[in-house]
């Protein structure tokens, strides 16, 4: 008689390495995951990028950046020097090197800083940190910084509260950072100077407004940066003024029936001190907007805003008043003009003046900056 034991599933096994649970459970994500268990499954099999996607139901570029965060990470080589997985020692078997396409492509494509050696900004620990305003010296403002996936995966090593951060964003995102993304957080940490916390508040507010696109906030970021933003207070007071211009943006344009488009700082201003610091209610913007388009023959910021200025600074608050005002200085040009006391009478209205210049200093603005 034989005897056996009885393991079930457990009659077919494999081992995973150490290291993917202690420092890489909570980076990594399902997709990383998925690629690793099938090679970790398969070691000694020859696999090529386009079965192993379609086995783990990823699309390629997906795949070849799971395992190209394996491969920086030292879990994974290709072309069997030192085995497929595990690093040295492990059991042979290639998985031959992916093409780089997509995000995986983008990250090794991207510069290092200009002029700083690797050596002055490695993360903490490894030498002493660079401070931001001495690395965004070396560096032109309106140029943006990353780095390559390889030196982000060292940082990461190296600093919890960026792992930690990492996170977070995913679950804001609700989805699994690329190499890019994943590049374009720690450069905004690490080169930038925001501060793990103040990225995930921009993340918030980004996806406040439904701009989650990786290049919009990357810029947001570089401008929190260039504007200071170094504590959560800043941050705050940042989140709060952004929501308020966005807030009287959406009032005027949806008021005035215009296009939806991205306001020049100009406007984002005037249309700020109509609604905040002027209090103008949407029929007195309503009744400004008709009296600009029928002078002007078409919306004009700067013009509407001479209307509403001159309203403001005379305690003009309702149609009527309005209705008032414009009576009496009908009655009073009248009167002028009969009194013919031979005095020079000026042609012209200082203010309308001063909208007019402001309007020719938008349109040049706008042309400068293609029309935002």
């Amino acid at each position: 008689m034989e005897y056996n034991l009885n393991l079930g599933v457990w009659n077919s096994v494999f081992s995973v390495p150490s290291v993917v649970v202690d420092e890489h459970m909570r980076l990594a994500g399902a997709a990383q995951l998925k690629v690793l268990l099938y090679l970790l499954r398969h070691a000694g099999e020859n696999t090529e990028l386009s079965e192993l996607s379609r086995v783990v139901g990823l699309a390629e570029s997906d795949t070849a950046d799971a395992v190209s965060y394996w491969a920086a990470c030292g879990v994974l080589s290709f072309g069997g020097a030192v085995g497929a997985v595990g690093g040295a020692g492990a059991a042979g078997g290639t998985l031959s090197p992916p093409k780089e396409t997509g995000a995986a492509q983008t990250a090794a494509d991207i510069p290092a800083p200009p002029e700083i050696k690797w050596e002055e900004v490695k993360p903490s620990g490894m030498q002493g940190d660079t401070s931001s305003a001495e690395k965004r010296a070396r560096t032109l403002k309106s140029e943006r910084t990353r780095y390559p996936f390889d030196e982000c995966a060292e940082f990461i090593s190296a600093d919890k509260k960026l792992r930690s951060m990492l996170l977070s964003v995913e679950s804001i995102l609700a989805k699994q950072l690329n190499h890019t993304e994943i590049s374009v957080f720690v450069s905004l940490n690490k080169f930038y100077g925001l501060k793990n916390d103040i990225i995930t508040m921009l993340v918030h507010y980004c996806k406040s407004i439904a701009k989650t696109n990786i290049a919009y906030i990357e810029a947001t970021g570089i401008g929190w940066s260039d504007d200071g933003v170094d504590s959560v207070k800043k941050a705050e007071e940042k989140v709060s003024c952004l929501n308020k211009n966005n807030a009287a943006w959406r009032k005027v344009t949806g008021l005035f029936g215009i296009e939806k488009r991205k306001p020049s700082e100009r406007e984002e201003q005037f249309c700020c001190a109509w609604v905040y610091d002027w209090n103008f209610s949407d029929q007195m913007l309503t009744l400004a907007y008709e009296k600009c388009v029928e002078v002007k023959g078409k919306l004009s910021f700067a013009y509407l805003n001479g209307i509403l200025k001159r309203w403001f600074e005379g305690g003009i608050s309702t149609p009527e008043m309005v209705e008032e005002n414009d009576t009496q200085n009908r009655q009073k040009s009248q009167k002028e003009k009969k009194s013919g006391n031979g005095r020079y009478e000026p042609t012209y209205d200082a203010d309308e003046i001063e909208a007019l210049l402001d309007e020719e200093w938008l349109s040049e603005a706008s042309a400068v900056s293609g029309g935002d």
